[in-house]
């Protein structure tokens, strides 16, 4: 009889449950918060269901969860859950290495709390209520940055104290490897794995990753997912001594400008939007604000891209994934505008036609392979932690 796993993937205004029977996803509840409407969306035997949710049963996700896994027959006993799978977004090099979770883990998490407040929080009140509903069965942390390690030296290091680093674990560890190797099996799986790749995880968080035969070399997200790309409400790059600057004008706490980088920066603080999609329709009709955000956002990528061209010695292909990555034509085409000095040239056709799905929109002449890749980041849950329990 095949092992039931149960995958969770949290966002800041959204979680993810997959139930998997051995490697097959047979469930797929989606939940998330507009303003103050709350859904579930429901994937069950090929069919989909969005329903209106109270405020009290998003909170409560795990009860909705296990009373779903009844409901529909999936489970006559929740103790034939084998094990859950957690995606964690923590720095810290203890936090690299996916674990069973324990009193230890758990209080390791809420040292490392502040440092990733966005996922800390939500994935911590997550673990307390699994334990409470569902005392017997395992948790798995599955780090989202595992796929990167080990870094080369000359990626990982900041230019700081080298006892200081050493002391207090700061080094650049990356994050949206869970997607990232999702791209790479998919690759791997189909027989499209290039030497020299790069791959532009683009969603409400953003990241470039630099892969020489599949491996993580370098990437844009450092001990926190603050560097790197700008996102929805991320800063991304700034310089540190702005940040000690405009900390002492606003007058703002370690914490305050912690919460400013965050949730107040990023697309959001260029624009006051924070979904791309709201700004890309502001700026054709003109908003200038917009148009900025937007030429900001494909510049900081290209910058990123072509440095970790220069890094892996040339260029092979460049795979888009995350819900902006395959479900942004127009992004997409901005970006690919400004590489042509490295033979990127992307098909206007087929760029429109894949939107929303996977497949190669580089045009005849390119030298550059250009795929879409959807994120399969449940289905890496999933895989992380059925190794743990072997």
């Amino acid at each position: 009889m095949e092992k039931k796993y149960l995958a969770i993937n949290l966002g800041s205004t959204s979680k993810r449950y997959g139930f998997y029977v051995g490697d097959i996803e047979v469930l797929n509840l989606f939940f998330q918060t507009k303003g103050k409407e709350y859904s579930v969306l429901a994937k069950f035997e090929g069919v989909s269901e969005e329903i209106k949710i109270p405020k009290k049963e998003f909170d409560n996700s795990v009860n909705f969860v296990r009373d779903s896994l009844i409901e529909f027959k999936i489970v006559q006993d929740i103790r034939e859950i084998s094990a859950i799978g957690i995606r964690i977004v923590a720095p810290g090099e203890y936090f690299i290495r996916n674990r069973v979770i324990d009193g230890h883990y758990l209080a390791e998490l809420e040292k490392a709390k502040s440092d990733a407040p966005l996922h800390l929080g939500p994935s911590i009140e997550e673990i307390k209520k699994i334990k409470k509903i569902l005392p017997s069965i395992k948790i798995v942390s599955v780090s989202d940055s595992a796929f990167h390690y080990p870094l080369p030296e000359k990626t990982k290091l900041y230019a700081i104290s080298k006892s200081d680093s050493k002391k207090y674990g700061i080094y650049r560890q990356g994050y949206h490897g869970l997607s990232v190797a999702s791209s790479v099996n998919y690759l791997k799986e189909n027989n499209l794995l290039k030497d020299k790749t790069i791959v532009c995880h683009l969603g409400g968080g953003c990241s470039v990753v630099a892969l020489k035969n599949g491996k993580s070399i370098d990437t844009s997200m450092g001990f926190t997912p603050v560097e790197g790309i700008l996102g929805s409400t991320r800063s991304g790059d700034i310089d540190a001594g702005a940040l000690i600057h405009l900390g002492k004008k606003l007058k703002l706490s370690l914490l305050g400008l912690e919460n400013y980088l965050n949730n107040k920066s990023g697309l959001k603080g260029l624009t006051g939007d924070e979904d791309m999609r709201v700004i890309l329709s502001k700026s054709r009709n003109g908003n200038k604000d917009a148009q900025k955000a937007v030429d900001i956002f494909v510049y900081r990528i290209q910058k990123y891209i072509g440095a970790y061209a220069v890094a892996l010695g040339d260029l092979d292909c460049i795979v888009f994934t995350g819900a902006m990555g395959v479900g942004s034509r127009y992004i997409r085409s901005k970006i690919c505008e400004g590489l042509k000095i490295f033979g990127v040239e992307i098909d206007s056709k087929k760029n429109k036609e894949l939107e929303e799905k996977e497949g190669f929109i580089q045009d005849n002449k390119s030298k550059v392979k250009i795929i879409l890749i959807k994120a399969r980041e449940m289905d890496e849950i999933c895989r992380e932690t059925k190794k743990i329990l072997i």
